[in-house]
Formats: structure tokens, sequence, C-alpha cells
């Protein structure tokens, strides 16, 4: 055999035992590293099972309160629907009533001017301008106590 050959096939021998003492160290480091991440996962695989099974829990608690929550303000809707019928029957009620009792007050009202008019009309007649500088100041006060929507 020639010599280059056999130092080729030397070269080639070394390479291949520097080869294998240097990756199967790392594959040994290599192993042990998954090994250790596997455990650590396992571990935590462990340590979410209670955790995931709390959160499901909470999960169901919190369906139940939006639950309950959405039972209550449809409840408070259906109050606020009955007290706003309330309430408009209730100013309904009040408008019919001041409607029934307001003309008449106003008409008294009226009525009541027009007999004071009538007895000034009648007093001025009977004793003359005398009295009449006396109740003009009387007259300005009963028109002012007359509201300016029975003026007329």
């Amino acid at each position: 055999m020639p010599a280059a050959l056999q130092v080729a096939l030397l070269l080639a021998c070394v390479a291949v035992v520097l080869f294998v003492a240097i990756v199967t160290p790392l594959f040994v480091l290599l192993y042990g590293s998954a090994r250790s991440v596997v455990r650590q996962i396992e571990e935590l695989k462990a340590d979410l099972k209670p955790i995931l099974q709390d959160s499901r829990v909470m999960m169901q608690n919190v369906n139940l309160l939006a639950i309950r929550a959405n039972q209550q303000l449809d409840e408070l809707d259906q109050i606020v629907r009955v007290f706003r019928g309330w309430s408009e029957c209730a100013d309904q009620v009040l408008g019919e009533i001041t409607a029934a009792v307001e003309m008449p007050i106003v008409k008294l009202a009226r009525t009541m001017k027009t007999l004071r008019q009538f007895w000034r009309f009648i007093m001025e007649a009977l004793f003359g301008s005398s009295r009449r500088t006396g109740r003009g100041e009387a007259r300005e006060a009963d028109e002012a106590a007359i509201p300016k929507h029975t003026k007329g």
C-alpha cells in the first residue's frame, strides 16, 4: 500500500475516533438535558392540573354571576317600566285634576275682579270722586294680586 494511502487512512481513523470522543459526551449531555426538561414539564403539568380545575370553576362562577346579574337587570327593567307606567298615569290624572280645578278658580278670580270693579263703579257713582283717590291704591293692589294669565 502506498504511503499516502496509509497516511490518509490513519488520519481518517483519528478523525473518526476524535469525532466519536467529542460527540458521545455531547449526546450524553443532551440526553441529560432532555430528561431534565421532560421532568420539569411533567412537574409543571402536575402543578397546572389544579390551576386549570380552579380556573374552570372560577369561569363557571363568573358565568353564574353574569346570569344572575342579567336576571336582576331584567327585573330592574320591569320595575322601571311599571314605575314609568304609574308615573304616566299619575301625570295624566294630575293633568285632568288641574284642568278640572284650574278653570273654576280662574273663572272665580275673573268674577271676583268683575264684581270688585262693579262695586267700585257703584261706590264712585254713589259717593263721588272724593273716594276715588283713596280706592285707587286698593285697585292697583287688587290687580297685582290677580295672576297675569287671568287678566283679560
